[in-house]
């Protein structure tokens, strides 16, 4: 996969140097350079990239003005400063901001090569971030509907007396086969009519079983909702 880099700064030439080093270095990295904050702002909202590296002193707005506006969009992308003006107090200052690293300009290939390892690591460390948070989310959300369903089918019954002919059906078992009914309206025809043909035979032969005493009964049976997908219930008849 192709790690695309913004580079920031206002130097031409230190562009395209980076540039031409970083991708020599990796065929995974793609480096694209701008030379001022509001170009990397228009930048991000035009496409995807995975790691910016900025210098730290710019005309008007400087790379700390970006890191900060980034963070207070709750934007985490990985922040790397690559910057001339390097010195202890200034790499406590962007750290203490939310920078990932931080690097003092070189032309040494070493430098180049720790560099190109530092991008890739964070974004390998991100990127992993990332899907451990969305698995956290997709099971959270999993868990949720569970629960609901869970209500749903605490709360979904009904109940038909063969002998006396009564019959009593939830509003929740109604909700769940998806079809729409007042009080007036709750008739068991209403869910005889959801069995498909083979079901609703077994179920009535279940049932005259049932009259005559032969056995008490706990099955499950398919039942079509209203979009005619196939749900399971459990009945038991005694």
């Amino acid at each position: 996969m192709k790690l695309r880099v913004l580079h920031v700064d206002d130097s031409q030439d230190d562009r395209v140097l980076t540039k031409m080093k970083l991708e020599k270095l990796s065929k995974q990295l793609v480096v694209e350079g701008v030379e001022s904050v509001k170009e990397a702002l228009s930048a991000l909202e035009q496409r995807e990239y995975h790691c910016i590296l900025s210098d730290y002193q710019m005309p008007k707005l400087d790379g700390s003005h970006l890191l900060k506006t980034l963070r207070e969009q709750n934007n985490n992308i990985p922040f790397i400063f690559y910057t001339g003006q390097g010195n202890e107090a200034l790499a406590v200052e962007v750290f203490r901001a939310g920078a990932d690293d931080y690097f003092a300009k070189d032309i040494g290939l070493a430098h180049y090569e720790r560099l190109c390892n530092s991008i890739e690591n964070i974004v390998r460390y991100y990127q992993q971030f990332l899907e451990r948070k969305n698995e956290r989310i997709a099971l959270r959300q999993s868990q949720q509907k569970l629960i609901k369903a869970q209500k749903l089918a605490r709360m979904s019954n009904w109940e038909w007396d063969f002998r006396k002919d009564e019959f009593y059906c939830s509003d929740a078992f109604f909700h769940i086969l998806g079809i729409s009914v007042d009080d007036n309206s709750k008739d068991k025809s209403l869910v005889l009519n959801q069995f498909p043909e083979e079901q609703l035979k077994r179920f009535k032969r279940d049932v005259l079983s049932v009259m005559r005493g032969v056995e008490i009964i706990q099955k499950e049976y398919q039942i079509l909702n209203a979009v005619n997908e196939e749900l399971t219930f459990l009945v038991s008849m005694a």
